[in-house]
């Protein structure tokens, strides 16, 4: 019991020092910070790979503590986040990377022929092309 009780309380210590991060939030970009322009998630200053998801629609400078922790796997979707399959047909052509086609969000088919299947998932936000996972401002 004391080792539970230990747990639960370090578990909520450490809850209370983590950063205001906006949790499934979608990355914006382009996006500044500490003066230096970003297309993409970046590791600057971090550990892990980070993206801004509100910014200032004037001078894209983000807002403090509106960020989030970038996917590094596929989510969402119909296809309930299925890696992606490349290449894939979409409307007759072929695609070798995620898309945003129809959508302001990347995506990609789970499987050879979107047109045959319709299975899709949202992209990872630190996959190709750089602006993946990133809404445009």
């Amino acid at each position: 019991m004391g080792s539970i009780m230990a747990f639960l309380l370090l578990t909520c210590g450490l809850l209370l020092l983590l950063p205001e991060a906006v949790v499934g939030g979608a990355c914006v970009c382009p996006f500044i910070y500490n003066g230096k322009s970003y297309s993409s998630c970046t590791r600057d200053d971090a550990r892990a790979m980070w993206c801004a998801t509100e910014v200032d629609p004037d001078t894209k400078e983000m807002i403090k503590s509106k960020w989030q922790y970038c996917t590094n796997k596929e989510y969402g979707g119909n296809d309930i986040g299925r890696p992606c399959v490349f290449p894939f047909v979409y409307e007759g052509q072929t695609f070798n990377t995620c898309i945003n086609k129809d959508s302001g969000d990347y995506w990609c088919a789970t499987t050879r022929n979107y047109d045959k299947d319709g299975k899709w998932s949202l992209c990872a936000d630190t996959r190709s092309p750089p602006s993946a996972g990133c809404k445009r401002q």
